[in-house]
């Protein structure tokens, strides 16, 4: 009982030293409960994470809805200002596309050039011998004008001579000419003269004249 009555004391020491601490923690626990810190503090200040998307879906009906306002109020939305490109931000290869449109404007024009005065000279060489084709036609027609003058004065000549001959005599000389040229020294003669000669010609002969003298005479007919 000695021995055991230290160990007793100093059991009993500690529990009663125990005790008191534990009383002094209950007795100062709210003053020393922490408080909370700035992060935490932080958190509650903004809202949680999941309200985020419900907030941007609400933006964005919003805008929709102002939109479609503005669609409805016939409201023109401003277009941004088109902002000049400077030469730097040109693309090479469209650079390149560019120039060789203009080497090939360049070659059409100059092969257009080139066909313009092609087409120049030919059209002078046209002209001149148009210029040239006019002459010649004035030079035919002056001859056949000279001709035609001939041809009616030997005709006059031959009316005159063949109004004096005997019926034999001038068929013999008007067999010898053409029938166009009997039909024109017929044509200008007295009936009379005409039917004495045209007796005494060969039957073909004096049928062909015929026939062209009734066709001229039809044809003056006509005109007139």
């Amino acid at each position: 009982m000695s021995l055991l009555r230290p160990h007793a004391l100093l059991t009993l020491g500690l529990l009663l030293k125990l005790t008191a601490v534990c009383l002094a923690l209950v007795v100062a626990w709210p003053a020393v409960t922490p408080g909370p810190s700035p992060v935490q503090a932080q958190e509650k200040q903004q809202p949680p994470a999941k309200d985020q998307p419900a907030t941007q879906d609400k933006a964005q009906e919003a805008e929709g809805k102002g939109q479609e306002k503005a669609k409805e109020e016939e409201i023109p939305l401003e277009e941004p200002a088109p902002t000049a490109q400077t030469p730097a931000e040109y693309d090479p290869l469209l650079m390149k596309l560019i120039e060789q449109k203009r080497a090939e404007l360049a070659q059409q024009e100059a092969r257009l050039a080139q066909e313009r005065r092609e087409l120049e000279r030919l059209r002078s060489e046209v002209n001149q011998r148009i210029a040239e084709l006019k002459k010649v036609q004035a030079a035919l027609e002056a001859l056949i004008t000279t001709e035609q003058k001939e041809r009616r004065k030997r005709i006059m000549q031959l009316v005159k001579v063949l109004s004096n001959m005997r019926g034999p005599a001038a068929a013999r000389v008007v067999e010898k000419l053409d029938d166009q040229m009997a039909v024109e020294i017929f044509s200008l003669m007295q009936s009379r003269q005409a039917g004495k000669i045209m007796a005494n010609l060969k039957p073909e002969q004096a049928a062909r004249i015929s026939e062209l003298l009734a066709r001229q005479k039809a044809a003056r007919r006509a005109a007139a």
